[in-house]
C-alpha cells in the first residue's frame, strides 16, 4: 500500500465522518423540535380541557405563560362568519416558545359555543 492510497483512504473516511456528524446534528435538532411540539400539544389539550369545564374562562385575545415550561399560549378568534346552523365560532389556541416570536409550536382550532358571554 502506498502513501497516496493511505491518504486517499483517510480522506474518504474523514468525509464519511463529517457526513455522519452533520446528519447526527440535524437529527438531534429535529428531535428536540419534535419533543417541544409534543409538549406544546399536551399543554394545549390540558388548557382546552380546563376551559371546556368553565367556558367563561376563555376570552379571545387572552394570553399567558404555561407553568413549568418555557412556553406561552394565546387565544384568538378567527375572522370567519359564524358556522351555519351551529351556535358556535372558531377559536384558535396557539402555543409558542416564550422567548421567540416565530411560528407556533402547536395550534388548535376549536368550535366554541356562541352562548358564552365572552365568545366573539
Amino acid at each position: 500500500m502506498t502513501l497516496v492510497e493511505v491518504l486517499g483512504g483517510l480522506a474518504i473516511l474523514g468525509g464519511l465522518l463529517v457526513a455522519i456528524l452533520v446528519a447526527s446534528g440535524k437529527y438531534t435538532k429535529q428531535r428536540a423540535l419534535g419533543e417541544r411540539r409534543i409538549q406544546a400539544t399536551r399543554a394545549a389539550d390540558r388548557l382546552l380541557s380546563g376551559w371546556w369545564q368553565d367556558k367563561d374562562a376563555l376570552r379571545p385575545g387572552d394570553s399567558g405563560d404555561l407553568p413549568e415550561t418555557a412556553m406561552r399560549w394565546r387565544v384568538s378568534s378567527l375572522d370567519e362568519a359564524p358556522i351555519d346552523g351551529l351556535a358556535a365560532r372558531v377559536i384558535r389556541l396557539e402555543i409558542m416558545e416564550s422567548r421567540e416570536s416565530g411560528p407556533a409550536l402547536a395550534s388548535v382550532d376549536v368550535l366554541w359555543p356562541k352562548e358564552s358571554p365572552h365568545a366573539p
